[in-house]
């Protein structure tokens, strides 16, 4: 009746958490996990992946800054497969994302956004993850508004970049490894009227 059913579900183990946060500003977390679903290479003639339960432990850490014309935001979570000794699979490398905006002139408001993410050399190379590379990309704007109408003009991605983040790659997990980049430099008009 529509449901999906894991193959041999029974060998399956529930999830048990232990979690810490702290902060309104600052959250860092910790997780202990036992019995957490993994993907996992079995040998054979022809290889083979399948899931297997596992020990893991996941630490990450997000600070947030907001104020009227800024916005900062740093992230990054460690992951540890405790079963294997090894990088848990499908971690996000740290982060970072910055918002500034202007005062408002002439009914008009600057922005720019800038993103980095830094190198992921943390792979589970059990699974023949790959390591992907550091990048950045810029985007800048303009806002108006007139009564009730909004006009915004963006440009992602102003330095026209060729990136691909860390989870961006076609996989059936892994299948390929073709990594699938992000679209390049974009130009965005948008008119919004509010009634």
């Amino acid at each position: 009746m529509g449901g999906h059913q894991l193959p041999n579900a029974k060998w399956y183990k529930k999830e048990r958490r232990r979690r810490h946060t702290t902060g309104d500003i600052l959250n860092v977390i910790g997780s202990q996990l036992w019995g957490y679903v993994n993907l996992t290479s079995m040998p054979a003639e022809k290889p083979v992946q399948t899931y297997e339960n596992i020990n893991a432990q996941l630490i990450g850490t997000n600070f947030s800054f907001k104020s009227e014309y800024a916005d900062l935001n740093l992230s990054y979570t460690y992951g540890q497969n405790l079963t294997n000794d090894s990088p848990l699979s499908e971690i996000r490398p740290f982060e970072s994302t910055l918002k500034l905006r202007s005062p408002k002139f002439w009914e008009m408001i600057l922005f720019a956004n800038l993103t980095y993410e830094a190198e992921q050399t943390r792979v589970d190379l059990m699974l023949s993850e790959n390591t992907t590379p550091a990048w950045y990309k810029a985007d800048i704007g303009i806002r108006y508004k007139l009564d009730h109408l909004n006009i915004s003009l963006t440009i992602e991605n102003i330095t026209n970049q060729l990136y691909y983040k860390h989870l961006s790659y076609l996989r059936n997990p892994f299948a390929s490894g073709v990594d699938v980049f992000e679209p390049g430099r974009n130009i965005y008009l948008s008119f919004t009227y509010s009634i």
